[in-house]
């Protein structure tokens, strides 16, 4: 359905004209939809269109907030989730309880509608027990949420769950850490630079790296896990790192690109390409060339499209 199908519709007197088309907006409408769709609400009477209507620009808006996450504003983001609210009474419960799902994005997709929702007493409830929760999957998910929104941040809850048993719940937690951009965790940030799990690591060297922490050292922890004969994940997870942080100007760094280009591991050779394409670093043809170049080639033509 084009855009003029869409408009053409929308503005029909036909009720099976604009239920078609709110069914269609539902599934495939963005942002530029959502303005006609609340505007032809406010004129409907039908109570059957209507509730077509407002499903169409609920799943608009938080197709957007799930999808469009960074292209979009702060202060838009807030004017959306409170028309969402509106629309869906329900929706803090219904987030709340998808963050229970077998399923990560749906698990992330609540997270950044609820992240964005302030002083509600349910998600305050829920951030203030996420300790209890015996799920590490559902209690690693609630700490990703406090990134979303530092309102609900509490900074002693912070230290405790840089403690926690699970490692997914630490990692979480240190990205929240990172967006705090706070010098009051530098200490603990560089204790977990050594951490024992891969993610937990490569993590805190990113958030000390956007402190301004000592390149010096940040390299010493980089080239202890670039080093890591039994462990790839410890050498991927570097490469991520590297690729997350460096620019072309750490000549240093890129020598880490150049040394898991050529690990008999694949997963390390693919995010020492990602890496380079991240930073813009020419990898060298001899490298192309000897270590699977069907691997770069597909990996770039990946990051192309996602791009």
């Amino acid at each position: 359905m084009d855009e003029q199908e869409i408009a053409t519709k929308l503005q029909s007197q036909n009720l099976v004209d604009i239920k078609v088309v709110l069914g269609y907006l539902e599934k495939k409408g963005n942002l530029p939809h959502l303005k006609p769709i609340l505007g032809k609400l406010v004129h409907l009477d039908d109570a059957d269109i209507k509730a077509a209507g407002i499903k169409a620009a609920a799943s608009i808006i938080k197709r957007a907030l799930t999808q469009k996450f960074g292209e979009i504003s702060c202060q838009s983001r807030k004017k959306l989730v409170s028309v969402l609210k509106t629309l869906d009474p329900t929706l803090v419960d219904t987030l709340l309880a998808q963050l229970e799902s077998s399923e990560h994005s749906a698990r992330m997709n609540a997270i950044k509608i609820l992240g964005l929702i302030e002083n509600d007493v349910k998600i305050k409830k829920m951030v203030n027990q996420v300790e209890k929760f015996k799920d590490d999957k559902v209690r690693a998910t609630a700490v990703s949420m406090m990134q979303y929104n530092f309102n609900n941040v509490d900074i002693e809850q912070i230290f405790r769950f840089l403690n926690d048993s699970d490692n997914r719940v630490v990692a979480n937690c240190i990205e929240v850490i990172e967006n705090l951009i706070s010098e009051k965790f530098l200490t603990v940030l560089r204790d977990h630079a050594t951490h024992a799990n891969n993610r937990v690591r490569a993590n805190a060297i990113k958030a000390l790296w956007g402190l301004g922490y000592d390149k010096i050292e940040l390299y010493e922890f980089l080239k202890e896990m670039m080093t890591n004969e039994e462990s790839f994940l410890m050498r991927a997870s570097a490469l991520w790192a590297v690729g997350e942080c460096c620019e072309e100007s750490d000549k240093k760094f890129i020598g880490f690109i150049e040394q898991g280009l050529q690990d008999k591991e694949k997963l390390v050779r693919e995010n020492a390409i990602k890496a380079a394409i991240n930073i813009g670093h020419r990898v060298e043809k001899k490298y192309k060339d000897a270590m699977h170049p069907e691997e770069y080639d597909a990996m770039k033509r990946f990051l192309d499209k996602i791009n």
